[in-house]
């Protein structure tokens, strides 16, 4: 069995994108599963955008 850390707390960061509103992040751990819920702002999202080619 692989153990990426020893038993004990730790601490891991990440960089979010600009869509992310940060007041809105939740994380839970449960059952050894850490879920992080991320909602992003739809005023900041960047569509694609559809090129025609002929």
């Amino acid at each position: 069995m692989y153990q990426e850390q020893q038993l004990g707390a730790f601490e891991r960061a990440f960089h979010l994108q600009d869509e992310i509103i940060i007041e809105n992040v939740h994380a839970s751990f449960e059952d050894g599963v850490l879920t992080v819920i991320l909602q992003k702002d739809p005023s900041k999202i960047k569509y694609p955008q559809e090129v025609p080619v002929s």
